[in-house]
């Protein structure tokens, strides 16, 4: 996750309530969230850095201290996860309960793709 995600929570964006939900599965031991700090110096006010502590003290966020690249993340690189359109459902109605797989925004559908392919198997 990155400091971005933790100013939606801050300043009370749109994207906050789908961070909490994240927040809850990590919570639920359903996934497992790591912090990379790459935009930690963009937080002068503190307040994301405070909550990304926060969760890392809770044990619902994980510290990557070197963050490496995406290819440690995914090994098998993005797209290149084979999943079910059932578990795409799943997961997408875990974090936005009223979403639809078919209906989704390309955004919404994205990020459980991303989420799948970074999935420890």
């Amino acid at each position: 996750m990155d400091t971005n995600l933790f100013y939606d929570v801050v300043e009370s964006r749109a994207g906050a309530a789908s961070v909490e939900a994240l927040l809850e599965l990590s919570r639920q031991g359903k996934v497992v969230l790591y912090f990379t700090a790459t935009t930690d110096f963009e937080d002068q006010s503190g307040a994301a850095t405070k909550i990304v502590l926060k969760l890392i003290k809770e044990g619902v966020l994980q510290e990557a201290p070197n963050a490496g690249t995406h290819r440690e993340f995914m090994p098998g690189g993005p797209g290149l996860h084979y999943v079910k359109e059932q578990e795409c459902e799943g997961v997408l109605q875990d974090i936005w309960p009223t979403e639809q797989w078919r209906s989704a925004s390309n955004n919404k559908r994205g990020d459980v793709l991303h989420l799948l392919a970074s999935k420890v198997v």
